[in-house]
């Protein structure tokens, strides 16, 4: 059998991300909606909602953005926001790196988020026809990459309707800064 590799397209590149009060430790939390208008669409909203509750804990945000969506677009669905969220473009491995937690679009970037170390959280939101059928074909509740390669669910995952401000700030608490614990599980 012959195999292809298949490289993600997101290049390496570098910068950080300030403290806002050298005073206080650090929290960064980072969220990266999807390579897809559809998920940006279905998902960014929320994962804003969570944003905004966390900026009152005093995390500092940052938007990842593929380079397969564009600015205008993203603008339209995030540009009504009463605080300023950072978005961030090329520099998504150092970003992930010096986060304490992320918010992510079920994908390849779970998997790189893990081997990087940064705790997070996978976020599913598909039409209902879509749902239905990855029900019916894979048929497991543990879709997420990093966990179905773990074989168990470290970590959380919000699909459908469980997608909320909510639930997101609550997974990204519990998440959040166990850096450690998260490089323990992928060894």
């Amino acid at each position: 059998m012959h195999a292809e590799p298949v490289e993600h397209s997101t290049p390496l590149a570098s910068s950080s991300i300030s403290s806002e009060s050298p005073s206080q430790p650090r929290k960064v939390k980072w969220v990266l909606p999807g390579s897809r208008r559809s998920e940006v669409r279905l998902l960014l909203p929320a994962m804003l909602a969570a944003a905004q509750i966390l900026r009152a804990d005093g995390w500092q945000v940052a938007l990842l953005k593929a380079p397969t969506i564009d600015q205008a677009y993203l603008e339209q669905i995030h540009g009504a926001l009463p605080f300023p969220v950072p978005v961030v473009e090329g520099d998504a491995y150092n970003v992930i790196a010096a986060a304490d937690a992320g918010v992510i679009a079920s994908g390849t970037a779970t998997l790189e988020a893990a081997l990087l170390g940064c705790p997070h959280v996978i976020l599913y939101r598909f039409s209902f026809l879509t749902y239905v059928l990855i029900k019916l074909v894979i048929g497991r509740r543990i879709m997420g990459l990093p966990n179905v390669i773990l074989g168990r669910s470290f970590f959380p995952e919000l699909l459908q309707r469980d997608v909320t401000a909510g639930n997101i700030v609550r997974a990204v608490r519990e998440m959040a800064g166990d850096r450690e614990g998260c490089l323990q599980a992928v060894q």
